[in-house]
């Protein structure tokens, strides 16, 4: 998610080339990102945004007639200004053209994000604005300190609360809480006066550090990618230099929010490990094993790198690979399974091996797993010579052998030749694609889940982030999401029907009632979604094809998708 630091260089870098630069055009492709309508934002055409300002998630973009236009950007929302000439980028959502023949565009991969266009006393009706806590650089040390006295929760959680502090997020505050020598963990309510008055100093310099390094980021152009504006993070994300090497990351959740955290294993103490440790277990996670907190250090340049050992033996694998992350590897005599540089228990090791044995044998292809900074939880990549797993590089390692495992899965009903969901020919809408891969997963995930069932993995994770996602997109839906028919009605329908098979019902009954409040269309035709799957169900590459066949009948929509049977390459 872009944080506060980001946002406020994008708004250095813009306000200079928006003064006396009135907007030409809109265009919208994904027209629901804009919460106040389309049409509204059509009246901009004309007028000049003539200041810009960061504020926590916000931006916000003040106009010559005395309008606010906000934009919340969520987990994927990205800017970019365009030369005249330069292609448009993939997911665009909205694009601005400007009399100078400029354009910034604004792309959402997962079409979360939230845009308003509101009068300037009227900032109090955009959802979450109003619930905002100051600045962090704006509030004095006194009022920071009554304010964190409120809360005796764990001190990253306090610090990340929007309601405490508007604009410290999940990077920075790692990055505020390593440079104050201070666990994440450790509670508030232990620590004494003089620490919260260090953290307070400690708060404002690192975000006067990084204000000025991120303003030369974008000095000349601004293109923002999934992971820019990383590089000068000393903490967050994994310390890539001898510098850095102190700070390691543990991929353990805090208990009051799912999020990778970054800290520095050299200031833990012994009780504040077991304390955490013991939190762990008692919320169903299995305890970090006692041999170390420290991970292995990398091997030697003039060791083979690339090696996979098998548990209990000092015998290398015969096939060698280009790199330790791109696979599972064991260290001799271990019996636990790292990936993407984490221990994970051994669980998903026999369909590790059962799934890239067959890839190789029956497509002569290389089983590959990497570290990805998507939009993604996990997704599978077939290429010449290499099948690709690529799983988000902040999933919890409690959470990592599920993730894994599903994967695999997939990985599986494509060797099988389970059916596949294609784009018909011809232009197709902004969002066709979303609804198309929520098509896929309700009919191929409970496949899936039906396999990986057995090793009893942990799920809770993905889980409060499904949860979370969906009540976040049911805080303010655009108008539209309500008619059958719309892009955004068919995308909630097919996600709920597909947290009904999977969800826990008691966090599911929850989401269902939020749906048949505001969105009772929607919730509807959830019903005849499952009840269209549940008719043919799955378990065989046939089940599949017929259960996909009938739930895109049934919810109209062969305009956007095509069904093909894998074993006949025919398409339905």
């Amino acid at each position: 998610m872009p944080e506060t630091p980001n946002l406020e260089a994008i708004a250095g870098f813009l306000a200079p080339r928006l003064a006396d630069n009135p907007v030409a055009r809109i265009d919208a492709p994904v027209p629901w990102l804009v919460r106040t309508g389309t049409e509204a934002l059509g009246t901009l055409v004309g007028h000049a945004l003539t200041g810009i300002r960061g504020h926590d998630k916000f931006l916000l973009f003040a106009t010559d007639d005395a309008r606010l236009l906000v934009v919340n950007p969520m987990l994927t929302g990205r800017f970019h200004w365009a030369e005249p000439a330069e292609r448009r980028r993939a997911y665009t959502g909205l694009v601005f053209g400007f009399t100078d023949d400029h354009q910034l565009s604004y792309s959402d991969q997962r079409r979360m994000g939230r845009w308003y266009l509101v009068p300037h006393d009227a900032l109090d009706t955009v959802p979450q604005f109003a619930e905002l806590g100051p600045d962090a650089l704006a509030i004095d040390e006194e009022s920071f300190l009554a304010r964190l006295r409120r809360h005796p929760g764990q001190i990253k959680s306090v610090l990340t609360n929007q309601q405490v502090l508007a604009d410290i997020t999940n990077a920075y505050s790692d990055e505020i809480l390593w440079a104050a020598r201070l666990h994440p963990h450790r509670r508030r309510a232990t620590m004494s006066v003089e620490e919260l008055r260090g953290l307070y100093h400690t708060m404002r310099e690192t975000l006067d550090w990084a204000r000025p390094i991120l303003e030369q980021e974008v000095a000349e152009r601004l293109y923002q990618e999934n992971n820019e504006w990383c590089a000068h993070l000393r903490v967050h994300p994994a310390p890539a230099s001898p510098a850095r090497a102190a700070a390691t990351r543990s991929p353990a959740r805090p208990a009051a929010e799912a999020r990778p955290t970054t800290v520095c294993t050299a200031s833990r103490s012994r009780s504040d490990l077991h304390a955490f440790r013991g939190r762990r277990s008692a919320r169903g996670c299995a305890p970090r094993s006692r041999r170390g907190g420290r991970r292995p250090a990398a091997p030697s340049s003039a060791a083979p790198s690339c090696i996979l050992r098998r548990r209990g033996s000092d015998a290398h694998s015969p096939t060698q690979y280009r790199s330790r992350r791109q696979l599972p590897t064991y260290r001799p005599g271990s019996t636990t399974m790292k990936v993407l540089g984490r221990d994970i228990d051994d669980r998903v090791d026999p369909m590790y091996r059962e799934i890239a044995g067959r890839v190789g044998t029956q497509t002569n292809r290389e089983l590959r797993i990497l570290g990805d900074e998507g939009g993604e939880l996990s997704h599978v990549k077939w290429a010449a010579k290499t099948v690709t797993i690529a799983l988000h590089s902040g999933i919890p390692t409690h959470a990592l052998p599920h993730a894994l495992a599903v994967a695999l899965q997939h990985v599986r009903q494509t060797l099988d030749g389970y059916p596949l969901v294609r784009k018909p020919a011809g232009r197709q809408p902004q969002g066709a694609d979303l609804v198309r891969g929520a098509l896929r997963e309700l009919v191929l995930e409970p496949d899936a889940e039906v396999a990986v069932a057995p090793l009893g993995l942990d799920r809770e994770w993905e889980h409060e982030q499904r949860h979370q996602a969906m009540k976040d997109l049911l805080k303010d839906p655009p108008e539209d999401w309500d008619t059958e028919g719309a892009l955004g009605c068919d995308f909630i329908a097919l996600q709920m029907a597909r947290l009904e098979l999977s969800h826990p019902p008691q966090m599911y009954e929850a989401l269902r009632k939020r749906v048949d409040q505001v969105l009772p269309v929607a919730a509807h035709r959830a019903r005849v979604a499952g009840l269209a799957l549940r008719r043919k169900r799955w378990g065989t590459p046939r089940a599949a094809f017929e259960s996909l066949v009938n739930v895109r009948d049934e919810l109209g929509l062969g305009d956007i998708a095509t069904i093909e049977d894998a074993r006949s390459k025919q398409t339905f």
